[in-house]
């Protein structure tokens, strides 16, 4: 398995004296943002992008990190932030790619993807990015831009850093993780761990696997995680409507999350797995913050629309305790219980 890495001069205060949110639905920033030993929180902006324009990269990549941030804040309830004691920082960030004097964004299409990476090969590129920080405590806001070339032998060596990460080539590799997980919540956890890894997404039909035990269930799915409320099993709500029922239904009460991890090593074929539980006690959640989370969607894609980490729901938490009474075991209830997932992959180490 990787060796993981602990590199010191990156990790910062423990605790830092702020939290802190990542505006951002990309992958590769909340591994790095996590592999730098920061926890925090997640939002997606969800802004045209398409509709902001300017002529040099510098510029449209701090726009661009200005109006992703102008859109959270305008979903958050920002006075609450500005009254508490411990500021909270959102990051926004932005990047593009520059081809023979050319901005690049995000291809439309299969068509322009094959065209721009065709137009890398055996030639060079640049990317310029920007990271733009600001204090919803006091408002103020600082950002920068940066800019880094890439010549041919060097990231497209390896078809633009990508391939190294496919499944597909990283056979060759001597020793490599595996993530099948479409969670973000996972992808965090795993990168806070310190492990580096490769993602592939197994895209089955999870309402047609069914069983009456959440253990028995989660384990049939593994991995996996079911919210249980009342003593029924909720997965992920098939509309609004359900995810207001279930969001509405822990106001003020309180509800467990079943979650498995499975770890299989390629290798030998030999797989090992458990399941973990944790009980969530929650204060009372205003109908107003619940059609927030209803209207931003996040809710509809995970177990009983339960998104723990999420800053309109963090709050009003009053307590989490795991099966194994660990007070505070925030990441079983994410989906990736840190202390069972470091005993299955060890237990594979040492086969």
């Amino acid at each position: 398995m990787p060796e993981k890495e602990t590199p010191e001069k990156m990790t910062p205060p423990n605790p830092p004296p702020f939290k802190l949110i990542l505006g951002s639905s990309s992958m590769s920033r909340r591994q790095l943002l996590a592999e730098m030993g920061y926890q925090f929180t997640l939002m997606s902006a969800d802004i045209d992008e398409k509709g902001i324009r300017m002529e040099k990269p510098e510029e449209l990549v701090m726009a661009l990190a200005e109006a992703k941030a102008d859109a959270i804040i305008s979903k958050l309830q920002i006075t609450d932030y500005k009254n508490d004691i411990e500021p909270t920082l959102l990051i926004t960030a932005d990047q593009v790619v520059v081809y023979e004097g050319v901005i690049r964004e995000k291809p439309s299409s299969k068509d322009e993807a094959r065209l721009f990476v065709k137009g890398y090969s055996g030639s060079h590129t640049s990317t310029v990015g920007s990271v733009l920080v600001t204090n919803l405590k006091t408002g103020v806001r600082r950002g920068a831009w940066d800019k880094a070339e890439i010549e041919e032998g060097d990231v497209l060596h390896v078809a633009g850093g990508l391939l190294l990460e496919n499944p597909l080539i990283s056979r060759f590799v001597e020793e490599v993780l595996i993530l099948g997980s479409a969670s973000m919540s996972r992808r965090q956890i795993l990168a806070e761990m310190g492990y580096q890894f490769t993602l592939m997404i197994a895209d089955i039909d999870e309402k047609g696997i069914r069983r009456e035990k959440p253990e028995e269930l989660v384990m049939a799915l593994a991995e996996a995680k079911v919210v249980v409320h009342e003593g029924v099993i909720l997965e992920k709500p098939s509309n609004k409507d359900e995810a207001r029922l279930f969001i509405k239904g822990y106001s003020g009460s309180h509800a467990s999350t079943v979650g498995s991890v499975l770890v299989t090593n390629l290798k030998t074929g030999i797989r090992r797995g458990a399941w973990d539980k944790a009980e969530v006690y929650f204060h009372d959640i205003p109908d107003e913050v619940i059609e927030e989370l209803i209207e931003e969607g996040f809710v509809l894609n995970v177990a009983g629309g339960l998104l723990l980490e999420h800053p309109l729901t963090s709050r009003f938490v009053e307590a989490v305790v795991s099966f194994f009474l660990h007070v505070g075991a925030a990441d079983s209830v994410m989906g990736l219980p840190k202390e069972l997932t470091e005993k299955l992959i060890q237990f594979q180490e040492a086969l």
